[in-house]
């Protein structure tokens, strides 16, 4: 990957300024935390632990941060696939329980991993190639509706070639305002992200994310030892009054000095990671901190023990307490924009879309639970398979109802949350007073709100029906496990067990986004899409790898289906597989010019041909100037031109990019 940045190494476009100028001022901070490139006198207000380890790494290797810029996204790619590929062979390793005798098998199907995750794209550059050729017809590509690809050029080839047609794969989901109008959305992934070479927190959290997961399978696979001696009485001795009124305070007491004296390592490590996502990409903590929770009331609850609820609450505070207190310092100082979860009532993501952005993982994690349906079906005795799937059905439809009902719930409770705010209410009144909504539901207000969001919902059901049957279904085989006894730490059990609870994680976060949003600086659930997508795509690829390994590895689809059902699953993996490699393989060489350039690491050197006077200036001020002396320097709107030279030396101008300064604090008091 450094070979493909050494050809498109410009530290220019999109947020790349505003990376560099945060690494600029960390290396240039006298103390913590480090000032704003982009507003002297100030702090950086936003999640920069991530540009702080390459600004370490930066100060070790001694080359400049224009060169560092690049061999970090190197890095970040070499750590994502090995993380990746390190997941997803542990996985199939401890699935097998067999590590050396078929190590060589392992690591061949490990290789799914950073494939799925980090390689493949989505399925939009299919039809990128499908337009620029000119097939299909005007209808079909109105109704897939991928923004700005129906007005693309055609050229009768096989290979798109205007510029920067990858980007398009970035907004597959098209969401629309009531008149019809095109509202951005984010959906991002991480071959993506790696093309663009943007250092932004997602990109820079990628590996720590990883390594969330592979403790959250150790927690898991530890699920015997993790509060063994729970069940044994405090030590005796005199009893607070307090504890004799609440006897389950003594005990949840008990069990938290139990827990801490016998795995205080194991809890801060945990800590210390899932902290760090805080720290490094604040979206990520909640997400993974629910990863590794799960992890552990599943495994305490295949355990059969009678106490695992409660001693999921004492395992979770005791994670996640010291998961802020650890990162205490940038807490105190760190402003947001976020401002809550708000109702999500007139966008739906309709299915087409959904499967252009997941196609593949929902092919393969869908087959992995029809496969395991029907091997717990052939496992019974002749006499019981008779009322399996009358069982099985009665199972499935509890937590289907749920899934159903429980996302109009939650934004309900979001719309009573936010009657309870001035701040919440002006936000309705704001959507009330819009004529196209005042056109829609007239004087009927908020119930008039809710019940157009409900028949919009009705209209559209096809997302909601197929993520509520594959959630539910995930959680139908993890019930199962537990019903079959306390076998979790075999890991034949465990890693089919992590798959679910990830996979199942995953398609809840796609699901949350069709109801709620975070508030930001945008109106829209833009990023909410983004950081949500994001964190999915990365579970479904680890559960997508090991589906195939489960499947087509431990010859599964052998003992479920015909030889000819065999063959039309292969076929169509491999389609599906070649499909999302088609993006990879034709957007590298176009984002690195087919690698006809002049390679170079230097991500500032392209200045040396377009603006020479104000390259040999910056120059000067990196090797004359110390410390962090202020500059001054035109102002100018995101994305722009302007604080370049703030930018590429780290010296603090009075203002940079003024919108992004009120996103990374949520106002613009200082800026006034």
């Amino acid at each position: 990957w450094a070979l493909v940045r050494a050809y498109n190494p410009e530290i220019a476009a999109t947020e790349k300024p505003m990376e560099i100028g945060f690494l600029n001022a960390i290396l240039r901070s006298e103390r913590f935390p480090p000032h704003d490139p982009w507003l002297s006198g100030f702090a950086i207000s936003y999640y920069y632990f991530g540009y702080l380890l390459m600004a370490i790494l930066t100060k070790l290797s001694g080359v400049p941060a224009s060169v560092a810029f690049n061999l970090a996204i190197a890095l970040l790619f070499a750590l994502t696939a090995t993380g990746a590929f390190s997941l997803v062979y542990n996985l199939v390793a401890t699935d097998k329980g067999r590590r050396v005798r078929e190590g060589l098998s392992s690591i061949l199907w490990a290789l799914f991993g950073p494939l799925f995750v980090l390689i493949v794209g989505n399925l939009e550059g299919v039809f990128e190639v499908l337009h620029t050729k000119g097939l299909g017809s005007p209808g079909f590509w109105k109704w897939l509706d991928v923004h700005g690809l129906i007005e693309a050029p055609t050229n009768g080839r096989w290979i798109p070639t205007d510029m920067w047609w990858w980007w398009r794969a970035s907004r597959v989901v098209n969401d629309r305002d009531l008149q019809g109008v095109h509202m951005e959305v984010i959906d991002e992934f991480p071959q993506f992200s790696f093309l663009l070479g943007d250092m932004h927190p997602h990109v820079l959290a990628l590996p720590f994310v990883l390594l969330a997961l592979a403790l959250a399978l150790n927690v898991l696979l530890a699920a015997h030892m993790w509060m063994a001696d729970m069940s044994k009485e405090r030590v005796s001795g005199p009893k607070k009054v307090v504890t004799d009124q609440w006897p389950w305070l003594d005990r949840m007491q008990h069990w938290l000095s139990s827990m801490w004296q016998n795995h205080a390592f194991d809890i801060l490590m945990l800590a210390f990671c899932l902290g760090a996502l805080g720290f490094l990409n604040t979206w990520d903590f909640p997400i993974h901190l629910l990863v590794v929770v799960a992890a552990f009331l599943i495994g305490q609850r295949a355990q059969q023990r009678s106490y695992w609820l409660m001693s999921t609450v004492v395992f979770a505070l005791s994670v996640a307490v010291p998961a802020v207190l650890l990162y205490l310092p940038f807490y105190l100082g760190f402003q947001s924009q976020a401002g809550g979860a708000l109702p999500l009532f007139f966008n739906v993501t309709r299915l087409p879309q959904y499967l252009l952005m997941f196609g593949p993982f929902v092919f393969v994690i869908a087959s992995l639970v029809v496969v395991q349906v029907i091997r717990a079906l052939a496992s019974l005795p002749g006499e019981e398979r008779h009322g399996f799937w009358r069982g099985f059905l009665l199972d499935l439809l509890n937590p289907f109802l749920w899934l159903l009902i429980g996302p109009l719930l939650v934004m309900l409770l979001a719309v009573l949350s936010v009657m309870l705010t001035s701040a919440g209410r002006q936000f309705l009144q704001g959507v009330l007073a819009d004529d196209r909504v005042k056109a829609l539901i007239g004087s009927m207000g908020v119930p008039g709100l809710l019940r157009q969001a409900l028949l919009m919902r009705l209209a559209n059901p096809w997302i909601f029906l197929l993520l509520a049957v594959l959630i539910a279904s995930l959680l139908y085989l993890i019930q199962r496990s537990w019903k079959q006894g306390p076998q979790v730490s075999s890991p034949t059990e465990a890693a089919p067990l992590f798959v679910y609870l990830i996979a199942a994680v995953a398609f809840l976060l796609t699901l949350a986004v069709e109801f709620v949003y975070l508030r930001d600086s945008f109106g829209t659930r833009m990023n909410t899409v983004f950081k949500f997508y994001y964190q999915a795509w990365v579970m479904m690829g680890v559960a997508a790898a090991f589906g195939s390994y489960y499947i087509l590895g431990r010859g599964s689809l052998s003992r479920t289906g015909s030889g000819f059902v065999r063959s039309i699953w292969l076929v169509a993996f491999a389609i599906l597989v070649l499909m999302g490699m088609a993006y990879p393989l034709l957007a590298i060489p176009n984002k690195a010019g087919d690698f006809q350039g002049r390679p170079t690491l230097d991500g500032m050197a392209f200045l040396q041909n377009i603006r020479p006077d104000d390259y040999a200036a910056i120059k000067w001020l990196q090797a004359n100037v110390s410390g962090s002396a202020h500059i001054v320097e035109a102002t100018g709107g995101s994305y722009s031109d302007a604080a370049f030279v703030s930018a590429f030396t780290g010296l603090p101008t009075i203002l940079g990019w003024d919108f992004h300064e009120h996103q990374w604090r949520g106002n613009s008091i200082e800026a006034n």
